[in-house]
Parts: structure tokens; sequence; C-alpha cells
């Protein structure tokens, strides 16, 4: 039996796992984050026992069984909830960014709405990330990365030259895959302010579109945003209105990720001198 511990900031959260391969896939999701076992005592404990189908994963409050590598996707969400748990003041926002010029540019939106295409397109272009889901945002209206490997269709993987075989625990028959964006310029290191925030949603056939957003649009749109990982509204919402104020607010629709990244770069850069 294995034991793996991730820390950011404050408890640890420990992985206790049996099977020697899925412990270093455990191991890879939050490298960043690893730590030796003689950190302080962990906030959560997951278990997880293998077999030749799957296997069961324990946490404190429930047992569940699952097959193939839906058990790693498991891991990952529950290690990922746990992780960003121990992060204390900070608002955490259901978002994707990167680094421009030294500021923050930030894609908002739910799951399907191309934040993960964004941040690879940002990746590509050798510009730091943020996050591809979860981006940690302080008081003062400044964000700081959440490293982690990406979940990523293998489809859109493909299209951007990604070796989908050669990533974490490929399987053929899952269309999702794991990648590690620590390569080239990686994660940022370093607190920034934040320059802009769009709300993007990828269509196809849509062409770019882009509108700004009211302060107001934007203080609601943030709201809705929150994860209820971080601050609860009340306390976010300092930091949400600094944010709302000051910060570009826009409203994104597209269908090709590498110009859409382009473009918001290009509007963060332009934002550097009104930056929060």
């Amino acid at each position: 039996m294995r034991k793996v511990r991730f820390r950011v900031e404050g408890p640890a959260v420990e992985v206790e796992i049996e099977g020697p391969s899925e412990a270093e896939w455990v191991e890879d999701l939050f490298s960043t984050y690893v730590v030796t076992s003689g950190a302080s005592a962990p906030r959560a404990l997951i278990s997880i026992r293998t077999d030749a189908d799957g296997g069961t994963m324990r946490t404190v409050d429930r047992i569940e069984t699952f097959e193939g590598t839906d058990l790693i996707s498991a891991v990952e969400w529950e290690t990922n909830l746990s992780l960003l748990a121990t992060v204390a003041g900070y608002a955490h926002l259901h978002a994707s960014g990167a680094v421009v010029d030294g500021g923050g540019v930030l894609a908002v939106g739910p799951a399907g709405s191309g934040k993960s295409s964004l941040a690879m397109a940002w990746h590509q272009a050798g510009r730091c990330l943020i996050g591809d889901d979860a981006i940690l945002l302080g008081q003062g209206g400044d964000v700081r990365s959440f490293a982690r490997q990406m979940k990523f269709d293998r489809d859109r993987a493909r299209a951007f030259g990604i070796d989908v075989e050669r990533t974490l625990g490929f399987d053929p028959t899952v269309r999702e895959i794991w990648y590690d964006p620590s390569g080239g310029a990686g994660w940022a290191t370093e607190v920034v302010p934040v320059r802009a925030v769009a709300w993007v949603r990828w269509r196809a056939g849509a062409g770019l579109r882009v509108r700004r957003l009211e302060p107001a649009e934007g203080l609601n749109r943030l709201l809705a945003d929150l994860l209820d990982t971080g601050l609860e509204p009340a306390g976010a919402f300092p930091a949400l209105a600094l944010l709302a104020s000051e910060a570009e607010l826009l409203h994104v629709e597209f269908d090709d990720a590498v110009e859409a990244a382009a473009v918001l770069a290009r509007v963060g850069s332009a934002a550097r001198g009104r930056s929060v």
C-alpha cells in the first residue's frame, strides 16, 4: 500500500492506493503539490483498492466502486475538491486563465464552454497558465494558479498536435485524456493582477463574437460562477466587486480557440494600465 500526499497550503490531502501504476498516475495528477510523508497530519484521507476491473474508492463518508479509468477520474475529482477546500481566504472561480504581460486573463464558463481549449491555446502560445477549470482569486483582486493535469477531449487534443497515446493512463475507449501542461511555460508561480475576464461559449460555426459587459452584469455573473469550495458569496463579494469595477469584462462566442485566445491576450495586454 502506497501513500501519496498533496498540499497547496494548510493541511495535506492523502491518497492511499495499492496499485503501483495507479499510484504513479495519482501522483502525476497533482505533481506540483506532492509532499513527503513526513508532512503534518492530512486533512482528508482517500483510500483506493484496485482490481482487474477498476477498483473501490473509500472516503470519510462513502464507499464507491468504479470500472477502468473511471476510478482515476473519481480520485482526481475527490482530490481536486479536497485540495481546493484547504486554500483558505480565496474565492474559487469556475474558470481557466493565463498570464499576459504580467496580468491575468480569465475565461469563465460551465463545463463544455471551451475553457480548457482556450487554456490549451494559451499554453501552446507559450503563456503561463493560471488554471484550466478553477482559479484562486484573492481579496485584492489578484489570482494565483491551481496546477493540475488537464482533462481534455481526445479529438481536440489531437487537433492541437498532442500525442494522446502517450498521455497519462491513456485508454482508447475513453473520449477524454489527461494532459500535463507543466512543460514549456508551465504554470504561473506568482500572484498576478486580473486585467480581463471573459465569459466564453464555444459554438460550432459561431465565428468570433465579442461584446463588452457593464460592471453590474459582470458582478452578477462572477457571483454565479463561484465554486462552493472557496469563500461564500458574502466573503467573496469585495474581491468580486473590485474585479467587476476594474477589469475588462467581455462575453465571447467562438469556434476557433486559437483565434479567441489570441484576441483575449491582446485585450489583456491593452488593459495593462487599468489592471486591478
